[in-house]
């Protein structure tokens, strides 16, 4: 049904002409007996048509047409009027009227002309609009195919990086949309955004996701900068919300194909380093220059951006290398050069496979590193073959192919080729030493042989000598030149007057009767000892040698010769009678002076029965002498221990523990109870095993009488704890006084109103305060020396201190090994005193370190923080009493227990470079108990 708005001021005429149009039920007419209200009706109701009379009071048809034209509104227009001045229909026409018709004439002919006149203008009309709305559709058509044409074509250009694409791309969707003048877009790809100049979030708003191998890397976005009318399909058309679908499949075949080419382009440039560092290991002899070689050549192609190495023996860094870093590197080999290693190199130096960090901003944040890693991952792993570590090999790769396992799998191998070469440096240094070694060791053997004082030859397997020294040119009056490459037993001439064969030749025989060359003889092994009397020496005088034969091995086992050395022992052998003779004397005189030792003494054999024990020994235990020599010691622990000794099991348990396994040394205090005529003593036992002379595999137990010091310990701890209890008593007291003190000043401070009395009543309770710390300090001091000394564990007494130093958002990193120190309990109070005051006096402190030094002074352990520092003119006033913001004991109490145990305690740190305090600890009181 088309609806019509009929104009015109003959009420009659507009009856008459509704009628007629609406006879055929195809019209519906609306009526208006003027201009004015026709404009109000159409205010309120849609028209498809107007016909409108031209002569009209208020505003006539033409003002009429020209009012609606200049709205901007296309109405099909229709002038029916009675006035047929040619003037007027061409005026109307030129202001947009569709038809003009003359009133007049034959009514039913006139009226089926104006129905007909209204069809055909407003089916032109809808014939207009389809034309234009199939215009535009192929418009918009034809901006899609040419957005999506446009990017494909983009994408195929050769060298063109994927972010230049998707920059390129969002700049091209705008002008594809129906309303590009407020129209913004971004693309987003792995985090990373490519937005439009104008871009905007708005609440209109579509997007696609771009999904890649079937996971979701991205999206396309297009958002509308100001409301729009809203359509059937809402803000943005069907055809938009098709074409943004289809804008999501191109750019995830763009984006798969732009990430395969660079993970192609990426895995080459990886190979071509990879084969480059595998010519370089061919050719490069020096660790340092293959560390850093390596690293260069990784990072040549920006197949990795960057990478750092480093070499390490028995935990210490001995080189390290980058690439790229410059001096943002000196942070990490600082690091390394103290001991420690970053977080993802501790972790690679635990496993075999590579360790991946793939967001070291996130991840990282103590490193120094991770600031230069911005949109990148890092490969981490050790440099290793055959089971020996020799460092750590870490580069950076773009983020998006840290996960390919082809990508780790190549990075191994070149970690692998790098740990083979350096396995093949220091193979080929050991063998350059092993032959420069060889050599000398055979130089030395020659000139040590040539300046041995025993006469010496050396005979090759074919019995060849090859070795004549002075001393035995000397013995035989044969020069080296002469003998030096003579065989056939020439070198037995000199000695018996003929060519036969002697104890040298029996090494390498080892089948004849030796019993008729050497009047004594023995065998030990490989190694031959004897001893004969040979007429023809020393002007036919004669001369006693003793000899020993030896094999001469090669590196496989095989003997290659023998060698044989001759000494003439006829000086010794007649003094040996003579030293027989005074050997009685002797050995008076040395039991004469071990008996009357402040020490016992117990000498045990190889089977550990008694040998000799001096008088001293008896008199501590009660023994005699004559009943105890040649006994099994073992037998007499644990048939006379009982009632000697306080704790006879321990004692037993440790002296036969020395016993079963004659290999360490012993020491440790004992009780022995008074019996008769045996006095009370406590003593130190101290053993340890004799390893040369006729007693060899024997024992030797001394005894150190330490019971006056014991007695005096127990006097002193007698009267500390009377002391204690006298000061306990006392501060009881007055801290008893203290208190009714501060009850009556705050009695007294509430009833009075005299600014100047209540100030006074404060000042009595500051005094009154002050004198509860000092009696605090007292008792603090009461405990000094009061416990004894015990081995403590440094990692126990940090462990307690941990969650205060977590607490206060401080890190307390500890390196002291397994370090026990023989100190004061107290000493856990001296830990927590240095990390308090690091913690509330160091200003901004982040990390308290404590580890540990050797020097020629014994052991210091050091407490470092990162903070303030200490002004050199308060280092020795902080361990004043009474000195800092505190009560100032802290530090003070600090140095008098370390004092009383004979250590020190300095402040050795630098101002603005945070504070060090080193503790110094001497040698007898620390020990590293797994050693």
């Amino acid at each position: 049904m088309i609806k019509v708005l009929l104009v015109d001021d003959e009420p009659a005429l507009l009856e008459i002409t509704e009628l007629y149009l609406e006879s055929r039920n195809d019209l519906d007419v609306d009526t208006a007996p003027s201009a004015r209200e026709a404009m109000e009706k159409r205010k309120v109701g849609e028209y498809d048509a107007i016909v409108s009379d031209y002569q009209m009071p208020g505003m006539d048809g033409i003002e009429f047409l020209r009012a609606i034209r200049e709205s901007g509104d296309e109405i099909p227009f229709i002038l029916f009027t009675g006035r047929g001045r040619e003037e007027v229909v061409i005026e109307a026409l030129n202001i947009g009227a569709d038809f003009y018709l003359m009133k007049g004439g034959e009514a039913k002919a006139q009226f089926a002309e104006l129905h007909n006149m209204i069809i055909k203008v407003v089916q032109g009309k809808k014939t207009k609009e389809e034309k234009e709305r199939l215009f535009h559709e192929l418009s918009d058509l034809y901006k899609e195919l040419e957005l999506l044409y446009t990017i494909s074509k983009i994408s195929t250009v050769v060298g063109k990086s994927l972010e230049d694409i998707l920059q390129e791309t969002v700049d091209l969707v705008p002008p594809a949309w129906h309303h590009p003048e407020t129209t913004c877009s971004r693309i987003v790809i792995e985090g990373k955004e490519f937005r439009t100049n104008n871009f905007k979030e708005t609440e209109w708003k579509q997007s696609e996701d771009i999904e890649v191998k079937g996971t979701i890397v991205g999206a396309v976005e297009v958002y509308y900068l100001e409301k729009k009318p809203e359509l059937d399909e809402g803000p943005f058309l069907n055809d938009e919300r098709q074409l943004i679908e289809a804008l999501g499949r191109l750019l995830e075949n763009i984006t798969d194909r732009k990430m395969n080419e660079r993970k192609i382009e990426h895995l080459n440039k990886v190979l071509r380093s990879i084969r480059n560092v595998n010519q370089l290991i061919t050719m490069e002899t020096d660790k340092g220059k293959l560390i850093q070689r390596s690293g260069d050549i990784l990072i040549e192609d920006r197949g990795y951006f960057n990478a750092w190495l480093a070499l390490f023996d028995e935990g210490r860094c001995i080189s390290s290398a980058n690439s790229w870093f410059d001096g943002r590197f000196d942070p990490i080999r600082e690091t390394l050069e103290r001991g420690s290693v970053t977080s993802c190199g501790k972790k690679a130096m635990e496993r075999s496979e590579i360790v991946v960090t793939e967001n070291p901003m996130e991840e990282c944040v103590d490193c120094p590193l991770h600031t230069v890693c911005n949109d990148l991952s890092t490969f981490t792993i050790r440099l290793a073959h055959m089971d020996r570590t020799y460092g750590l090999l870490s580069a950076s790769i773009p983020a998006d192919l840290a996960g390919d396992l082809e990508e780790r799998g190549l990075f191994e191998e070149v970690a692998g080729d790098i740990g083979f070469a350096l396995y093949k440096i220091e193979m080929e240094g050991e063998r350059e030493r092993a032959e420069k070694e060889l050599r000398i060791a055979n130089k030395q053997l020659l000139d040590t042989i040539d300046f041995l004082p025993d006469a010496t030859f050396v005979i090759d397997k074919d019995g060849k000598v090859t070795a004549w020294n002075r001393a035995i040119e000397r013995m035989t009056g044969i020069p080296k030149d002469e003998m030096v490459g003579q065989g056939d037993f020439a070198y037995a001439v000199p000695f018996y007057g003929e060519r036969r064969k002697i104890m040298i030749d029996l090494i390498l025989s080892q089948k004849e009767d030796i019993e008729s060359i050497y009047d004594h003889v023995r065998r030990e092994g490989g190694t031959l000892f004897g001893e004969t009397f040979v007429h023809s020496l020393r002007d036919g005088t004669g001369t006693h040698l003793w000899g020993t034969a030896s094999p001469l091995y090669d590196e496989d086992g095989e003997i290659i010769g023998a060698i044989e050395s001759i000494r003439d022992v006829t000086k010794q052998r007649r003094a040996e009678e003579e030293l027989r003779k005074g050997e009685e004397r002797y050995r008076t005189l040395i039991d004469d002076v071990i008996d009357d030792m402040d020490v016992g003494v117990f000498i045990l054999d190889s089977e550990f029965k008694v040998a000799w024990i001096n008088n001293t020994m008896e008199q501590y235990f009660g023994l005699d002498r004559n009943e105890i020599v040649g006994k099994d010691k073992r037998q007499l622990i644990r048939g006379r221990i009982s009632g000697i000794f306080e704790d006879p099991d321990e004692f037993m348990d440790k002296v036969l523990a020395t016993y079963d396994d004659n290999t360490y040394v012993e020491n440790f205090e004992c009780h022995v109870l008074p019996d008769g005529g045996r006095e009370e003593r406590y003593l130190v036992h101290k053993s340890q095993p004799i390893s040369v002379g006729p007693l060899s595999g024997g024992r030797i137990e001394n005894y150190y009488d330490i019971t006056k010091r014991k007695q005096m310990e127990r006097a002193m701890t007698i009267a500390n704890r009377k002391l204690n209890l006298l000061g306990s008593i006392t501060r009881h007291d007055v801290i008893n006084q203290l208190t009714v003190i501060n009850g009556y000043c705050e009695i007294i401070e509430r009833s009075l109103t005299d600014p100047r009395l209540i100030e006074h009543v404060r000042k009595i309770d500051n005094s009154r305060e002050s004198i509860e710390k000092q009696m605090d300090f007292s008792r603090e001091c009461e405990t000094l020396g009061g416990m004894g000394l015990k081995w403590i564990s440094v990692n126990d007494i940090t462990d307690k201190w941990a969650s205060y130093a977590d607490e206060e958002n401080v890190s307390l990193q500890v390196n002291v090994d397994n370090i026990e120190i023989l100190a004061d309990p107290l000493m856990e109070k001296v830990f927590y005193n240095l990390i308090d005051n690091a913690i509330k006096h160091g200003g901004d402190v982040s990390r308290v370190l404590v580890r540990y030094e050797i020097t020629d002074r014994g052991l210091t352990i050091v407490f470092e923080d990162d903070g303030v520092g200490v002004p050199p003119d308060l280092k020795e006033r902080i361990f004043d009493l009474g000195y800092g913001k505190s009560t100032g004991l802290g530090l003070f109490i600090s140095r008098e227990i370390l004092s009383m145990m004979g250590m020190t305690i300095e402040e050795m740190g630098k101002e603005r470079e945070g504070a060090r305090v080193d503790i110094g600890i001497p040698a007898p009181n620390y020990r590293f108990p797994s050693e």
